[in-house]
């Protein structure tokens, strides 16, 4: 592409913001349980998948991470993925909301992703133990992850980088830049404080929400998400069990938060009890 004055600093301001939002849900997955596993707990983590899910869900609706529309709304990836295997078909991205590049609404939807991702980064050990209810955990586990439905947060990944491609080839810019952010793993420690940490999270994710007029967006596609979690093309139970077993956690969940929600949670078990019948 040719050189154009403009994009440079264009794609410097959508650049940050799409990693100051990549920070923020990946910070979701530094939480997890102090393998204790009781129902608590479980409810609490749940709350937590749930608020990351709305929070990617309003990504995708806002388009965080698309370029604005005067650079261009497609790329050709450079380098082939699951999601994007053809290298020689452009990927074009979701439409940008043009408010995200006004100073005003540019300038809270930054102060609500700093004040939700700077909590985890720039508080001492001590301040979120003694905050949040979080602390170091005893043993790492690699395998947890609190979100809700995992593809949302690998196609934003995906996209997040098609991003960044665009920035390097439109504007020369370098989104290499290692993050200041060192990441550290919390487990659960006091619910009551830990119950605090997620209400916080979710008044931030509903700002957002309200700032950019997506509530009817965000809830179409979070039923669509939790349907999902009903459907499984193989009959692989591990995964089966899994997935009901969050569904049934949602659902207590969503009862006492989110109403709207509830509906989907229902057709989801219902779905996976017939498979379970026409596989046994």
């Amino acid at each position: 592409p040719a050189d154009h004055p403009d994009y440079e600093a264009l794609l410097t301001g959508v650049i940050v913001l799409a990693s100051l939002f990549s920070n923020c849900v990946e910070a979701f997955n530094l939480i997890h349980p102090s393998q204790r596993w009781d129902k608590q707990e479980q409810l609490l983590i749940t709350a937590l998948g749930l608020q990351q899910a709305r929070l990617l869900i309003w990504g995708d609706t806002v388009g965080i991470s698309s370029p604005p529309p005067t650079v261009t709304d497609r790329a050709i990836p450079k380098h082939p993925s699951a999601a994007y295997p053809d290298l020689n078909e452009p990927t074009f991205f979701s439409a940008r909301d043009p408010a995200l590049d006004q100073p005003d609404t540019r300038q809270k939807v930054d102060e609500a992703l700093s004040a939700l991702v700077e909590r985890s980064a720039h508080t001492s050990r001590e301040e979120m133990m003694e905050l949040y209810g979080l602390r170091p955990p005893k043993r790492f586990t690699v395998e947890y992850q609190p979100a809700l439905d995992g593809n949302r947060l690998e196609s934003f990944r995906e996209r997040h980088e098609l991003l960044k491609e665009v920035a390097e080839s439109y504007a020369h810019l370098n989104t290499r830049r290692n993050s200041s952010i060192v990441a550290s793993t919390w487990a659960v420690s006091d619910y009551a404080k830990f119950a605090d940490f997620i209400k916080l999270t979710q008044e931030k994710v509903d700002y957002l929400i309200e700032l950019t007029d997506s509530q009817e967006r965000v809830d179409r596609a979070m039923c669509m998400d939790i349907r999902a979690l009903g459907w499984h093309l193989s009959a692989d139970r591990a995964r089966v069990a899994h997935d009901r077993s969050k569904l049934i956690l949602v659902l207590e969940y969503s009862r006492q938060e989110y109403p709207q929600y509830v509906d989907a949670v229902n057709i989801a078990l219902r779905n996976i009890e017939r498979e379970r019948q026409e596989n046994a």
